[in-house]
């Protein structure tokens, strides 16, 4: 063999090469058996030498001629107790037909390659490759020998088996993960479509490919609306430019972060919007889609704007008012450490004169005892009312501020200064006292008028009893002396002075509210009632009034002033009752918050709502004596007596239609009488019956 034969057998598979060997061998043999004993043994020398198993089957018999040690091993078996057997004697049964078929093509072709399973001596299976090659004589091209290397394929099964288990292992952990990431998609987006916050996602190009529920709520779209079209579409006028200059930043850099638009709903509302977004990229790097989660802060810009139009109008107010108010602060030992401009219009100090302990502007006042109490308590971090301070103005004179202070806490808690406000009251506590004057002075005043009120209607009595009197004995005694004009002249004048003493008894009446009340006491109103309908009851009778009572409470009360007041009512409704109906009186009450609501109400003539108001001015008359005699003191008595008890009185009512006096008397009424100089009630005057 020369160099180009072994490259030529080097290509060749090693089954074809020690076949091919094997029958070069055999052929110089027979032609050259004494030349070729070496080479033979070298051949020998390397079939025996090979991991893989060697069998040489004789073409026609198929029976075993020889075998090498590999083969052997693989098996189990001896030398011996394989040769003179066939292949196919340690085959497995179920490989048995397929090496039967295979076996007995050896001879009839050169090569064939199979898998088949063998029986080892110990029973156990041994797959393996079964590659058969048959030797021919050259010039006739008989079958002289066959060769078959035999290749363990146990190592491999396994591993195939193994690869196998792995395989399916893996498919199902891809089955597994699969179903995981399918179940997470759907839970993802189940999450997107119900997440409370707009979701948008865009291309490349800015065009929608995906929106939530939220963001279609947020702007009045349907979900076909909104798919494929650009961002841009959805934009307030004039945002434009910003998405142009935002959305290639966004591609570029990938994210976003606090970037706000004024988006355009379907109806036309703007809302500002904050973007938060990231980019999600394909697996070549390019750009897939975005990632963006919007906030609605619409309400949040507004509240802002609204709070610095505040800011800008307290900053404008405290401009306007800093000469009355300057800002202050100072330290746990009470230095100050800060006060605003203001304090020099207020107390004629400049900012870094005013900076020492506030002790220092106190004057010597009962006033300021409560200042060291209420500064150590805001130091303790109790927040205090406000309080009155006197304070010495720079010229000397005496300021009255007001003030109120909350304590500064740093991190821990603790406090370290404490902060206020001061409010020049000095002016209003001058005025406060020049009206506490004024109001005793009309008090005092007050008390006089109602005494000459009270003096002069009990005195002017007994003169108009006289003019009465005397008119009438005239009238009775000398009729005969006086002619039709004198007898005229002498009713004009019983008939003034009668109306003059119903006014004076009117107006002694009326300042008997104050000059003789009593004190409040218990009062049951339903027997005041009964009280009343009996003084009243020729009237009723007379005039056919049906009266209408609900359960009246018992109040606290002056008893004698009650009866009037209802009484007052009561004969103004029949007085006043429609000629064209039976006159209908009804009376109820009401438990209030903090009152009882008493009303009379009846279907009479009514009064026109310009008059409401007027009705209770005293000797106000909305009819003339002819029509309906009296003196116009009646529901100003009224007014007088609920108001001495603290409540008020009023009417509802159109004119022909009946009216509807109402008023309130408070659970608990606070007494104030009119008072002398001494602070006494007023007595009456010992003169007067």
């Amino acid at each position: 063999m020369d160099g180009m034969d072994i490259i030529a057998l080097l290509s060749l598979p090693i089954a074809v090469i020690m076949a091919g060997l094997w029958l070069v061998a055999r052929q110089r043999l027979r032609a050259h058996a004494a030349e070729n004993k070496e080479t033979a043994r070298q051949i020998r020398s390397m079939v025996a030498a090979t991991s893989e198993g060697f069998w040489v089957i004789d073409p026609v018999t198929k029976v075993s001629l020889d075998v090498n040690d590999a083969l052997c091993v693989m098996l189990g078996y001896g030398r011996e107790e394989i040769l003179g057997k066939t292949p196919l004697a340690f085959a497995d049964e179920a490989n048995a037909a397929i090496f039967k078929e295979q076996t007995g093509k050896i001879g009839t072709t050169d090569h064939r390659t199979y898998e088949i399973t063998l029986t080892r001596k110990d029973g156990s299976a041994l797959p393996c490759m079964f590659n058969a090659t048959t030797l021919r004589a050259e010039e006739t091209r008989e079958a002289v020998a066959a060769f078959a290397f035999v290749t363990d394929l146990t190592q491999i099964k396994a591993s195939e088996a193994e690869l196998r288990d792995i395989h399916a292992t893996l498919e199902k952990r891809i089955e597994e993960r699969t179903a995981r990431l399918r179940e997470s998609e759907l839970r993802f987006r189940r999450l997107y479509e119900q997440a409370p916050l707009p979701y948008q996602s865009l291309n490349a190009e800015g065009r929608i490919i995906e929106v939530n529920d939220a963001w279609l709520k947020l702007m009045g779209y349907g979900r076909l609306d909104v798919i494929g079209r650009p961002i841009s579409q959805f934009l307030a006028p004039g945002q434009e430019t910003l998405l142009e200059d935002r959305l290639p930043r966004f591609l570029k850099e990938g994210d976003i972060h606090d970037a706000e638009f004024r988006m355009q709903n379907k109806t036309g509302d703007t809302r500002i919007v904050s973007v938060e977004g990231q980019i999600g990229y394909e697996e070549s790097g390019d750009v897939r889609q975005t990632h963006c989660i919007l906030t609605d802060i619409t309400s949040k810009i507004e509240a802002e704007r609204e709070l610095r139009r505040s800011e800008e109008k307290y900053r404008r107010l405290v401009e306007e008012i800093q000469s009355e108010y300057f800002l202050y602060s100072h330290t746990v030992d009470g230095v100050f450490d800060y006060v605003s401009p203001s304090v020099t219009a207020i107390l004629g100090y400049r900012q870094n004169e005013f900076m020492t302990h506030y002790g220092e502007y106190l004057t010597d006042c009962a006033l300021n005892d409560q200042v060291m109490a209420h500064t150590e308590a805001a130091i303790r971090g109790e927040k205090q009312p406000p309080y009155e301070v006197e304070i010495t103005h720079k010229d000397g004179s005496v300021r009255r501020l007001e003030v109120a202070e909350s304590p500064v806490t740093d991190e821990s808690g603790r406090v370290v200064a404490v902060e206020g406000i001061a409010h020049d009251v000095t002016q209003n506590k001058e005025a406060e006292a020049r009206m506490l004057r004024t109001v005793e002075e009309l008090t005092q005043s007050n008390i006089e008028l109602e005494r000459f009120a009270y003096v002069a209607s009990h005195d002017l009595q007994e003169p108009l009893r006289t003019i009465i009197s005397f008119s009438q004995l005239l009238s009775q005694k000398h009729a005969s002396a006086l002619d039709d004009e004198a007898k005229e002249y002498l009713e004009f004048v019983a008939e003034g002075a009668t109306r003059m003493s119903g006014l004076v008894n009117g107006l002694l009446e009326y300042s008997r509210v104050t000059a003789r009340a009593e004190p409040f006491g218990p009062v049951k109103v339903g027997k005041v009632l009964d009280a009343v309908q009996r003084n009243l009851n020729e009237s009723i009778v007379e005039s056919g009034v049906v009266m209408e009572t609900d359960d009246l409470p018992e109040i606290r009360a002056d008893g004698m002033q009650i009866g009037m007041l209802f009484q007052n009512l009561i004969s103004n409704a029949i007085k006043y009752r429609h000629p064209d109906r039976p006159l209908v009186i009804r009376l109820q009450a009401e438990r209030r918050s903090s009152a009882w609501r008493f009303s009379v109400a009846d279907n009479g003539t009514g009064i026109a709502p310009r008059y409401h108001a007027r009705v209770f001015e005293i000797f106000r008359r909305l009819h003339s004596p002819s029509s309906h005699p009296g003196t116009g003191i009646g529901l100003a008595l009224c007014k007088r007596i609920v108001e001495r008890h603290g409540g008020r009185i009023w009417v509802d009512s159109e004119e022909d239609e009946g009216a509807c006096f109402r008023f309130d008397l408070p659970f608990e009424p606070q007494e104030t009488p009119e008072s002398d100089e001494s602070g006494s009630r007023l007595p009456p005057d010992p003169s007067i019956e």
